[in-house]
């Protein structure tokens, strides 16, 4: 583990955990807990901004805590309602888009390994199949709402759905996107699946302030499924971090799962 800060251009926690996932999913060919954890903690740097709650429980799995037990000691026994799952989940939509019903398990089962609480673990499943079903050519926000098994996250999807994309109002009356799960996810839901364009999503799901890293990466994450990687712009493909594990790394890693979801077939 490292601390310190990073330079500018660097990606954050989310982004270094999409990482982990995605190297996972291609060893195992599925959601395998203990390599899952593994990967986590071997890519861990506090430079990244993790969240508190994720903290906890790698410090835990460090500890000798069982991997099953972890999440659930989070916040006094309720375990973490944050972002943190659905930030980082995208990976599982890539890899299993065919197959709805296997994006849904693969992303409980990714979720639940650091988010015991039903809001942060549902909420990368409602992510998931957004971001899946716009790689499949369908409507993201009809499938995050069909995915939303938690009251919370339902009502507010259905709160948003029509506030298209004005930042005041999908960012509340002080412009501050919370962390949770039920504040943030829906949001960037609706931001990618209603945005005109890959730069659209990215800056608006900025303008609403709060959380900006976690709700534009997983607004984007929609938006970048819907409008492929050409839709990037060219000014912002040249800016993050391209070292060992960057952007070349990064993009090595989606053309081989995509390449996985295709021998699936």
């Amino acid at each position: 583990m490292r601390e310190g800060r990073a330079p500018a251009g660097s990606y954050t926690d989310d982004t270094q955990m999409m990482i982990g996932l995605a190297e996972s999913l291609l060893r195992c060919g599925r959601v395998e807990e203990q390599d899952l954890a593994g990967a986590f903690l071997a890519r861990y740097d506090e430079r990244r901004g993790y969240g508190s709650g994720t903290k906890t429980v790698l410090s835990l799995w460090e500890a000798g805590v069982p991997l099953s037990e972890a999440a659930g000691r989070v916040l006094d026994g309720e375990g973490s309602p944050s972002n943190g799952a659905a930030m980082r989940v995208a990976p599982v939509a890539v890899r299993f888009f065919r197959d709805e019903a296997r994006v849904i398990t693969e992303a409980l089962r990714s979720a639940l390994l650091t988010h015991a609480h039903p809001e942060g673990a549902y909420g990368a499943v409602v992510q998931a199949a957004a971001v899946a079903a716009a790689l499949a050519g369908h409507d993201p926000l009809a499938a995050a709402h069909a995915a939303a098994s938690v009251d919370s996250l339902r009502r507010r999807l259905e709160d948003l759905a029509g506030t298209r994309l004005d930042p005041c109002k999908l960012g509340g009356p002080d412009r501050r996107v919370a962390h949770t799960a039920t504040a943030s996810v829906p949001v960037a839901v609706v931001v990618g699946s209603h945005a005109q364009s890959f730069e659209q999503a990215v800056t608006v799901a900025v303008r609403c302030g709060g959380d900006t890293d976690t709700v534009a990466a997983m607004a984007g994450a929609i938006a970048g499924a819907r409008f492929g990687a050409s839709s990037i712009p060219a000014r912002w493909y040249a800016a993050p971090e391209d070292g060992q594990h960057g952007r070349t790394h990064v993009e090595r890693l989606a053309i081989s799962l995509a390449e996985a979801a295709s021998d699936s077939d």
